[in-house]
């Protein structure tokens, strides 16, 4: 019996652990992260500046005239901080299919069928970061009617839970 279960100790520890929906959500935004930075030539402390600029700029937008105490709760709020690391998430995989495109750097094939280096040149590289910076744009996520029903079903939760 102490064999069996010895072998079945082993076997499990073996097994691969299924990943839980965070653990899953935070390896997906930091692999994003990561290639965003590379393909932007952005450090991550840039990557995380601008994602905080941008929820602050959204939130200063969307809790306008709003009391300091009430602005602090829901941007102090997990809720409210999960809410947008989700939407950047979300935007992330809208942006990078494109940028992978734009950026690329390897061989390709042209019209006559021959067999030559491209890479990105710094228009391609100002372009990218400026649909980066369009797409995750907090003042004009403020005009994005899905965003604004969550962000407002996030407000009701968050002032539910006092």
């Amino acid at each position: 019996m102490k064999t069996l279960t010895k072998k079945l100790k082993t076997v499990v520890a073996k097994a691969p652990k299924k990943l839980s929906l965070i653990e899953k959500t935070n390896l997906l935004n930091q692999t994003q992260l990561t290639e965003i930075c590379g393909m932007l030539r952005w450090t991550e402390q840039q990557y995380c500046d601008h994602q905080f600029e941008q929820y602050e700029a959204f939130l200063k937008r969307a809790l306008y005239g709003a009391h300091p105490n009430i602005f602090n709760r829901v941007r102090y709020s997990t809720l409210m901080r999960g809410l947008w690391n989700n939407e950047w998430i979300r935007r992330n995989k809208g942006f990078l299919p494109l940028a992978r495109y734009n950026m690329f750097e390897g061989m390709e094939v042209d019209k006559k069928g021959r067999l030559h280096q491209v890479s990105p040149d710094e228009e391609d590289l100002e372009r990218v970061t400026d649909d980066y910076y369009t797409i995750h744009n907090g003042k004009l996520l403020y005009s994005n009617e899905a965003l604004l029903i969550k962000f407002h079903h996030v407000l009701n939760l968050i002032y539910r839970s006092k």
